[in-house]
């Protein structure tokens, strides 16, 4: 009941079922996990609300990631949306050939708006409270990533999202004209 009026749910280290080889089902919402599962536990899940959003608005995109799911969606705009979820594992990142990833597949400016959001496991003062001073190199890296791909981050800095630590592992990026657009994150 709680979700029922939202759209789009990301879900970044989400429950999996080794019996079903899949996150948990819902009628009322369509599952969509990594392509290229490659039966590995995905740690990334889209659900797409049916009320909302039709079949055949939404087409997966194919990322070669285990850990990232992303979806076109194509409403009455000209161009399509493009959500990207992420989950970057700390110990072996997925920054640096994400963004190789993603340079190709915006490269042609065929999105509307574009929101990449995720579990990014990574510290920086831009985003963490002033009084956590951890600075990750990755970091750096994903900022390069989305000043190259025209992201600004979209969830305001200091925003709590990993409460035990009382840090910001959890970003939420938007394009310009997902900025433009933004209500509240």
């Amino acid at each position: 009941p709680d979700t029922k009026d939202y759209t789009i749910l990301l879900l970044q280290e989400q429950f999996w079922s080794r019996l079903n080889k899949s996150s948990p089902t819902h009628h009322k919402w369509t599952l969509y996990e990594p392509a290229a599962n490659n039966d590995k536990e995905p740690r990334t899940a889209i659900y797409v609300n049916n009320a909302y959003l039709t079949a055949g608005q939404v087409i997966q995109v194919q990322m070669p990631f285990n850990d990232v799911t992303a979806v076109q969606i194509q409403t009455k705009e000209s161009k399509p949306t493009l959500i990207v979820n992420v989950y970057n594992p700390g110990n072996e990142s997925i920054i640096s050939d994400l963004h190789t990833y993603l340079q190709r597949l915006t490269n042609n400016n065929q999105y509307g708006i574009i929101i990449i959001a995720g579990d990014f496991n990574c510290h920086h003062p831009a985003w963490n409270a002033r009084e956590y001073t951890r600075h990750d190199e990755e970091a750096n890296k994903l900022i390069e990533m989305a000043a190259e791909l025209g992201m600004s981050l979209l969830l305001p800095p200091g925003t709590i999202t990993y409460p035990n630590a009382g840090t910001t592992i959890d970003l939420v990026w938007g394009n310009e004209e997902a900025l433009c657009r933004l209500l509240k994150c």
